[in-house]
């Protein structure tokens, strides 16, 4: 590409996330665009690290690097290159975000913490009202994960409509049931669940995200009591990368190292701790507006996670589930 004068348009960035910022100073000098959605614009560096433009409705990500009003016109495919910090396209698009405000998520309050079988009795709370409203995609699964856990239990055999969710049930009720009884059963069956479902993060990915999510939470916040092997996740992580898209192995990638869209920190933030019951509902309401079913997809896999926390009296004890090495169950 030759170069551009100064004269053709330059987008400067309000909000730039950490990743994104690092990125700026150190990916190689050129990438392309991968993919173009409503509010965002995905690029990569020739390394394959991944960031996105994006307007102010989308929620901050450290990925994301946020412009004020419309987004340039771009397509797939266009090239770009790096100089001097800037992203240049061969359109006359420039992208300046020197004078943009770094954001990464808050660090968690340790204040005041509750207890792990109070953090399931609010989210309990918080996940029956959710379910009310007739999520789509995985957040099919919220009420059936939560009667798992009721005195009479649920079938691993129940019906949906939807082929994708009948088939992802079995994997997901078996999920749920080893997050409370023995998180090593987990394992068994995710790769029944990578890459399942359509668009450019499947539900599958989306839901193994939050459950990775929760589980990365929890050992943060209670590291003495909640055990998790972090170099088998590691690990299954970079297998799973030749199953699904760059996107969404990135993002499930971010969210088992505990960084995900901005609502999604404000609502476990929020759900830790003895705030009102209400507040975190506004917090999860506004991450399932990410994506058709991403953000219940993301939800639901939490859940999952935060089962951890359910009382010994309550966790079903019916369905044993194998215990298998993480590594070895991935195949594409």
């Amino acid at each position: 590409m030759t170069s551009l004068p100064k004269s053709f348009p330059c987008f400067c960035p309000r909000l730039i996330g950490s990743t994104a910022h690092e990125w700026f100073s150190s990916a190689p000098g050129q990438g392309k665009v991968i993919a173009v959605v409503t509010n965002c614009i995905y690029l990569v560096n020739s390394d394959d690290q991944l960031v996105w433009l994006a307007n102010e409705k989308t929620p901050l990500h450290t990925r994301s690097i946020q412009l004020a009003g419309a987004l340039p016109g771009l397509v797939p495919d266009d090239p770009f290159r790096i100089e001097d910090q800037e992203l240049v396209f061969p359109n006359g698009v420039v992208v300046n975000p020197k004078n943009a405000e770094d954001w990464c998520p808050a660090d968690f309050s340790n204040e005041h913490p509750l207890a792990p079988p109070e953090i399931y009795q609010k989210s309990r709370e918080v996940f029956s009202h959710l379910a009310q409203l007739q999520p789509p995609g995985f957040g099919s699964f919220i009420t059936p994960i939560l009667a798992s856990f009721e005195d009479d239990g649920i079938s691993s055999q129940s019906q949906f409509d939807d082929p994708v969710l009948q088939f992802a049930w079995p994997a997901v009720h078996s999920i749920a049931q080893a997050a409370a009884q023995d998180v090593r059963g987990i394992y068994a069956r995710v790769n029944d669940l990578v890459g399942l479902g359509s668009g450019l993060t499947p539900s599958g990915d989306d839901f193994l995200g939050g459950l990775f999510f929760g589980l990365h939470i929890l050992n943060q916040r209670f590291p003495s009591q909640f055990q998790l092997n972090k170099t088998e996740i590691s690990r299954f992580l970079m297998q799973i990368r030749s199953c699904t898209n760059l996107i969404s192995a990135t993002l499930l990638s971010d969210l088992a190292g505990g960084l995900g869209p901005a609502p999604l920190h404000a609502f476990i933030q929020n759900l830790l701790i003895p705030e009102s019951q209400e507040t975190s509902f506004e917090h999860a309401l506004a991450l399932t507006f990410i994506g058709h079913s991403t953000g219940w997809d993301i939800l639901t896999g939490l859940l999952s996670g935060l089962l951890w926390t359910c009382p010994e009296t309550k966790r079903a004890t019916h369905g044993k589930l194998p215990q298998r090495v993480l590594v070895e169950t991935v195949s594409c």
